[in-house]
């Protein structure tokens, strides 16, 4: 398969997606090919990497949107068998059998990827440790454009997820920037990034999951210098509107 480069492509991959199986809701999915297709236009390219590739499910998006020089990185405890369609999917994956927490001393050659990441995924053991060491992997791997992802953010049997998040970012001021949270996934970037992105969200990420028929409702309720991000649902059948409050909160979806 080609790298996606369009709606289109990115229904054919959640397609695909919906084939394997795993917990990762098609919101979730969609939002993933959304964020995407926003990266490839702003010309952004670089290596993927996800930790936690159990099955292959959120695999089956980085490897369907990465271009053929870029490398995907999938680190697990183990290789499953139900990797194969991943190769039908991409040509160069390196799978790296490997707690995330020792990557770096199981696979020396990581360090070739330094800078070079576009997209880093954490969906490990969700352990507190291993969020914050996934986050610490990724401040080194991501370059100055790309976006981490953590899995299970605001699922309410992971609570240590956003503990561990929050501490990090708390501990490592100016290293990310949350800018989008839902489908129990958080988004983040680099501060130098963060307008770009949050004005992407604002301008651009409901049409486009519009289009690839998950609607949703964004929410931006409060807004400080510590703390500037939005928030998302599936969108209901009977909800109007596409932004939360916005006869009360309209100063806060202003454009960056």
């Amino acid at each position: 398969m080609a790298q996606v480069k369009n709606i289109e492509d990115s229904a054919v991959l959640i397609g695909k997606f919906e084939e394997v199986e795993g917990m990762m809701t098609n919101t979730a999915a969609a939002s993933f090919m959304a964020i995407f297709l926003e990266l490839r236009r702003r010309g952004i390219t670089g290596h993927w990497v996800e930790t936690g590739v159990y099955k292959g499910k959120s695999a089956t998006l980085l490897c369907g949107s990465a271009a053929d020089d870029e490398d995907v990185l999938l680190i697990d405890v183990g290789y499953h068998d139900t990797w194969d369609h991943l190769n039908l999917l991409h040509r160069s994956i390196i799978p790296i059998v490997s707690e995330s927490e020792r990557v770096e001393q199981s696979f020396p050659s990581l360090t070739n990827y330094f800078g070079k990441v576009m997209v880093f995924h954490s969906d490990g053991s969700h352990f507190f440790d291993n969020v914050y060491s996934d986050m610490a992997l990724a401040n080194k791997l991501l370059a100055e454009d790309g976006i981490l992802i953590l899995d299970d953010f605001w699922n309410q049997y992971y609570p240590q997820v956003q503990a561990a998040a929050y501490h990090y970012l708390a501990s490592f001021p100016g290293q990310f920037s949350l800018f989008l949270t839902g489908a129990n996934k958080a988004m983040l970037c680099r501060p130098s990034c963060h307008p770009a992105f949050i004005n992407f969200v604002l301008t651009n990420f409901i049409a486009e999951m519009d289009k690839l028929q998950h609607p949703v409702v964004v929410a931006k309720t409060d807004i400080h210098p510590l703390f500037d991000a939005l928030a998302f649902k599936q969108k209901l059948p009977d909800e109007e509107g596409s932004f939360f409050g916005l006869n009360i909160y309209s100063h806060f979806y202003q454009p960056r």
